[in-house]
């Protein structure tokens, strides 16, 4: 019993670690990031039907989504050049 009680916490960690999100920048001034409106507009264009649209803990800009064939998407925009850092699908 006492290793199933070290390894719960264990294994909790690693899921916890393994969908995390990407870091982006470690520049908290958001007043050299691209404005959300600027972003929404760039992210629209990619994938049209959002779903949500945040501020990541590693600071990016994330969004949710349907891209225009209808295939669920996921993207980590970097705030200040605009860039995608990741993209997969939820």
């Amino acid at each position: 019993m006492k290793s199933w009680l070290l390894a719960a916490p264990l294994g909790l960690l690693l899921l916890n670690t393994a969908v995390a999100g990407p870091a982006c920048t470690k520049d908290d001034n958001r007043a050299t990031w691209l404005p959300a409106a600027q972003m929404l507009e760039r992210a629209t264009a990619e994938v049209p039907k959002l779903k949500l649209f945040k501020v990541t803990e590693g600071n990016c800009y994330e969004i949710y989504g349907w891209d225009a064939a209808g295939h669920k998407v996921e993207m980590y925009y970097h705030p200040v050049t605009g860039a995608v850092v990741k993209r997969g699908s939820w």
